[in-house]
């Protein structure tokens, strides 16, 4: 895909995901052009510190989705990441700091194509009771709707 030009979106959620994505685009770049079009790890939701140079070296976006920050069932599921890799979720600053570029993104459909609803609760101004009222009627359980 890569030899024809054709982008390249991986769903990357945990840090063993984006490092094969990023040594899947590694071989690609050195088998066929170093310039080609700009492949996106998808989620980026944990990094390994040593592939943050990674993504600006690969011609790789980064693209972080807010919903992994809104209290929902999706957001939950990142209790089982551990201290450690917490530590390193959504580093943005990590990839900026190495000259890559970072996005934000949506998860849609399974999420509000919104971008903004994820941080609209946290909003300075807002009440406790104005949060949980936002939290709560966001958006339709991801989790309720059948696969197509």
């Amino acid at each position: 895909m890569d030899r024809r030009g054709i982008r390249v979106i991986a769903h990357c959620t945990g840090d063993g995901a984006s490092d094969l994505f990023l040594d899947a685009v590694a071989m690609a770049r050195a088998k066929n052009r170093p310039d080609g079009v700009r492949h996106q790890c998808a989620h980026s939701t944990t990094l390994l510190d040593a592939n943050l140079p990674r993504f600006a070296a690969l011609n790789v976006t980064a693209e972080f989705s807010p919903v992994g920050w809104f209290p929902s069932s999706f957001a939950n599921a990142r209790a089982v990441f551990g201290e450690d890799r917490m530590q390193r979720a959504y580093n943005f600053k990590g990839v900026f700091e190495h000259g890559g570029v970072a996005v934000m993104g949506t998860d849609w459909p399974v999420s509000s194509i919104n971008p903004g609803s994820a941080s609209r609760p946290w909003s300075p101004g807002r009440t406790r009771s104005a949060r949980s009222r936002a939290v709560s009627t966001a958006r339709p359980s991801a989790w309720s709707r059948p696969c197509a």
